[in-house]
């Protein structure tokens, strides 16, 4: 039975691949994210590592982040808890204000709202029906303005 291993090994791999995709860049104060497909544990903790790495060159300055939600699925149960830390991280670390592409879903404005109201705290929250709608407001707060770092950016 030494073909057994291989076979777990290849049944573990294919239980853990990431499922879901998205696009993250910083420009200015504003963590830019598209947000695509239904995510497994494994997109929602990569998603979050590389958010703190894009968050890291803007502390301890006030930041935000622009999440479109149009393209999603929503996201496992099992990812709660790394969303539920993401969030006390992100609230910790400087984030202020959180603009929300939203599609026209009430069953993803019930998941925003269980996501992240008993954890917000002090982050403004605003849903909007487009990405120029999010950035204007954003904008207004002058977030978009120039920042030492170079802009990162890349698709997951």
């Amino acid at each position: 039975m030494t073909g057994m291993p291989q076979d777990r090994a290849a049944s573990q791999q294919a239980e853990f691949a990431v499922h879901g995709r998205y696009a993250l860049r910083r420009r200015g104060r504003v963590i830019e994210v598209d947000v695509h497909d239904a995510w497994n544990y494994e997109c929602m903790r990569r998603f979050a590592d590389d958010l703190k790495r894009a968050a890291a060159p803007l502390l301890p300055s006030p930041w935000a982040v622009l999440c479109d939600l149009r393209q999603w699925q929503l996201t496992v149960p099992e990812a709660d808890s790394i969303n539920e830390e993401l969030q006390l991280w992100s609230r910790e670390n400087g984030q202020r204000w959180r603009a929300y592409v939203m599609p026209d879903s009430l069953l993803v404005a019930d998941r925003i709202e269980e996501y992240s109201q008993p954890i917000a705290g002090d982050i403004e929250e605003r849903s909007f029906a487009t990405p120029a709608e999010a950035r204007g407001w954003l904008q207004s707060l002058a977030l978009y303005a120039a920042d030492p770092s170079a802009p990162e950016g890349g698709d997951r």
